[in-house]
This record gives structure tokens, C-alpha cells and sequence, in this order.
């Protein structure tokens, strides 16, 4: 899988993971709130410091996507995070490329991405 469709992905996870969990919270402050009456100014204070929080949420668990101070592959840390761009991976060729034959290594290289036709007889 091409590195921008893994981080794509991985963020859509996350947004869902965070999208889920905030619903969940929505339903309970409904059904805990249903018995007051609605517009107290507290409880719209309290919807409203919500969908603050929910924002903030989401913003802090951004992919930073910069390249990878190693590779070319993109930055999965936050994307306010300090130091240097990380991918997370350990850096080795996970095939046998040309380049590391059967001695996968550190080769720091651009992660070329390969395809092959697979022909059904």
C-alpha cells in the first residue's frame, strides 16, 4: 500500500475512533439532560464546551505527514509534535528488493513501490 493511502487511512481511523466515542458522550448528555428544561444557559455552556472539546480533539490527533527525517515515508507523530519526523517503522526493507537482495538492511533508500501482474490460467 502506497504510504499517502496507509496515512489516509490511518487518519480516517482515528477520526472515526474519535467521531464514535464523541456520539457516545453526545447520547449520554441527552439522555441525562432530557429532564431539564432546554435553553438553560448552563446546559448550553455545557453543549458548547463540548463541541470546543471535540474540536480540540480532533486537531490534536492530526497526522504531522512531513518527511520522515530517515526516509521518504510520511511523519505519523502529531502534527505539533517537537523533534525530528519520525515514520515509525524500523527502517528495513520489509522485501527483496534489488537493492537488499536477501540481506534485508537499513538501506535508507526511497521506498519504491512495486506491482505485480498476476495472470490466472
Amino acid at each position: 500500500m502506497r504510504d499517502c493511502e496507509w496515512t489516509s487511512e490511518l487518519a480516517a481511523h482515528i477520526n472515526g475512533l474519535i467521531d464514535f466515542r464523541v456520539q457516545h458522550v453526545r447520547l449520554w448528555l441527552d439522555s441525562n439532560l432530557q429532564r431539564f428544561q432546554a435553553g438553560h444557559a448552563i446546559i448550553d455552556d455545557l453543549r458548547r464546551r463540548l463541541e470546543n472539546m471535540v474540536i480540540e480533539m480532533k486537531t490534536n490527533v492530526q497526522l504531522c505527514r512531513a518527511q520522515c527525517a530517515s526516509c521518504h515515508l510520511f511523519c505519523v507523530l502529531n502534527r505539533l509534535h517537537e523533534g525530528d519526523h519520525s515514520c515509525e517503522t524500523t527502517h528495513m526493507c520489509l522485501s527483496n528488493c534489488r537493492f537488499c537482495e536477501s540481506d534485508p538492511k537499513n538501506c535508507n533508500m526511497s521506498y519504491v513501490i512495486s506491482c505485480r501482474l498476476i495472470t490466472i490460467s
